[in-house]
């Protein structure tokens, strides 16, 4: 794949993932996104919002998740509106603030054979991080 041309989305847009995506919409110029609460600032900076992790995962090629942690992301994989519930492949980069594999290996176990490969990737909260992530 030609990562440029990836559609890039996101969900988990708390305080580490908020300045991610900014830095990310920055860098591509796009970003799909998915929260609980409505992200006008994102929107207004270029983001296309998506109504359930759904559709979300049906607009994306890659998704990065900056959820707090591995609970909150399996209750958004599963079910009618889930991220696993559309057709073709997703690959979900998995945002840790620890280095360790786990969770991701954790998702990527219990989901075999669905349309889904995970992968850790460890997040700082230094200012270098972030831009690090988003630069092509």
């Amino acid at each position: 794949m030609d990562t440029s041309a990836a559609t890039v989305g996101m969900i988990g847009l708390g305080s580490m993932g908020a300045p991610v995506a900014k830095r990310i919409l920055a860098a591509r110029g796009e970003l799909v996104i998915h929260a609980r609460r409505p992200q006008p600032e994102l929107v207004e900076a270029g983001a296309t919002w998506s109504v359930t992790p759904r559709d979300l995962a049906s607009r994306v090629d890659v998704l990065l998740s900056l959820l707090p942690d591995l609970p909150e992301l399996e209750a958004l994989l599963e079910g009618e509106d889930g991220l696993l519930a559309g057709a073709g492949d997703l690959l979900i980069l998995i945002g840790s603030t620890s280095s360790a594999p786990g969770p991701a290996c954790s998702v990527d176990d219990r989901n075999a054979g669905k349309r889904l490969v995970a992968i850790s990737w460890p997040v700082s909260e230094k200012k270098l991080a972030a831009p690090t992530l988003a630069t092509p």
